[in-house]
């Protein structure tokens, strides 16, 4: 496909009344497909009739969503039966040059054999971040044995050392809004909101829990080095398709204390809350959710600065969400038209494409005042594409931990039934070349994040930033 299209323009025809709200996102970042097809893109509105061109051919009645590439007439269709199909035909285009077919489509395999043999194929030609995790390719096996089993896939796709790279159950997770370090022999709660269902069954910090196959969590859950006990942790206590869980800890001292976590959903109220504490203005942000409410929260805010206010943004624990929606409020916090950094995209044969610079520039109502960030190893994904630019201008001051080290773009595709592969697609830097996968946005004063007063966690060299 690429030799096919090689000094052409692709032209792309999305209708909107499929590809509508995905539309902003793919046109804010062309240089990832770009990457892909190896040529410039165009979006367009009236479907083309010739030349290297996307089309989308809605099939209501069609037996599975695929996406096809005719190269007698460098057409590419998205053969889908309505938009959540159009968006699964949109993960396959990696797939459709890193294996080298003129079709994909949205089956499963049925042999895990088959499985674990495409999962290498991706990892080998589509996957950004080996070298710069110092992994080679021939380390990257399921264990062997006489029946493989799909936790052998977990742990495969886990040495990747990537959060977003991971085999998963489909099905709806529910993640509790604690910091949990699991080791080889247990967790620990490292923090415990206030307003949790932890908290008010007693259970503290420094608390342990029980957990079963803390190893186990390990071995399946991909993450840096830096970050793997926390992403572990917040794995292992994760509710996978149910609506509740129930969690048995410890005191240091012996004492055992039982409750059962509910699944509760991010809601307007908690999603984002504020408070004035003298002239500071704390935000803390619990995840990129649009449609609560948070931008026009943000608008309020800024239309009510006062001279010297600082804001303090609480990212901790935040990770991620809405990746349109971080970028828009990073916007609110430049002052000049500013060198965010650089990306590199996946081509899908083995090699990332030439680095693109990032460039932003403030709108009207930006924040001008200072901003001080909180972070800890689980700001992750939309909240580093939030700090990533931030970090390192003058009036912009990170507090607390280096971020957990994936803002890679990831994709996803069906593995086997029940099951899904999610795969990061880029490597973010940034402007001084720092990469951020692997090894976060980093803090310029570094504390400990795991306390209960965020004003605590500034300590003595933070102090005077208020």
């Amino acid at each position: 496909m690429r030799d096919r299209i090689a000094g052409r323009v692709v032209r792309i025809a999305f209708p909107s009344d499929i590809a509508g709200p995905i539309m902003p996102l793919l046109r804010s970042e062309p240089a990832e497909l770009e990457a892909i097809f190896g040529a410039p893109v165009d979006y367009v509105d009236e479907a083309p009739t010739e030349g290297p061109r996307w089309l989308v051919d809605l099939q209501p009645d069609a037996p599975h969503n695929r996406l096809h590439w005719d190269d007698a007439t460098c057409a590419l269709a998205s053969v889908v039966r309505d938009g959540e199909g159009f968006m699964a035909t949109l993960q396959m285009i990696h797939s459709l040059v890193t294996l080298q077919t003129d079709e994909m489509t949205d089956i499963e395999e049925t042999d895990l054999s088959k499985a674990a043999k495409r999962l290498r194929q991706e990892i080998a030609r589509g996957f950004p971040g080996l070298e710069i995790r110092s992994l080679k390719l021939a380390d990257i096996e399921p264990m062997a044995g006489e029946t493989l089993r799909m936790q052998d896939l977990e742990c495969m796709v886990a040495s990747l050392q990537d959060a977003h790279t991971a085999v998963r159950r489909v099905g709806p997770v529910y993640n509790p809004p604690y910091a949990v370090s699991l080791s080889a022999t247990g967790a620990t709660f490292l923090r415990i909101p206030q307003d949790s269902q932890a908290y008010a069954a007693g259970v503290r910090a420094g608390w342990s829990l029980e957990i079963d196959d803390p190893q186990g969590w390990r071995d399946r859950t991909g993450a840096p080095p830096h970050v793997h006990n926390l992403v572990a942790g917040r794995r292992a206590i994760a509710l996978n398709g149910v609506v509740q869980r129930a969690f048995i800890a410890h005191s240091p001292l012996g004492e055992e204390l039982s409750w059962v976590e509910d699944a509760r959903p991010f809601n307007a109220t908690e999603i984002m809350q504020t408070r004035m504490v003298g002239d500071i203005v704390y935000v803390r942000l619990q995840n990129w959710i649009t449609g609560l409410g948070v931008e026009e929260r943000f608008a309020e805010i800024i239309a009510g600065y006062r001279s010297g206010q600082k804001l303090v943004l609480d990212l901790r624990g935040n990770t991620g969400g809405n990746l349109l929606m971080a970028k828009d409020l990073r916007r609110r916090f430049l002052r000049e038209r500013t060198l965010l950094g650089t990306i590199q995209f996946t081509r899908g044969d083995g090699t990332l494409a030439e680095a693109v610079e990032i460039w932003d520039e403030p709108p009207t109502n930006a924040w001008p005042g200072e901003l001080i960030a909180l972070t800890d190893g689980l700001t992750y994904s939309a909240s580093e594409d939030f700090l990533h630019g931030l970090q390192g201008l003058p009036h912009v001051t990170v507090v607390g931990q280096p971020s957990g080290g994936g803002s890679g773009r990831p994709r996803t595709l069906p593995l086997i039934p029940g099951w899904i592969v999610t795969m990061s697609t880029a490597l973010t830097f940034d402007r001084n070349g720092h990469c951020v996968e692997g090894k976060g946005v980093p803090v310029d004063i570094e504390t400990n994040p795991f306390v209960d007063d965020w004003r605590d966690m500034l300590g003595a060299r933070g102090a005077g930033l208020l």
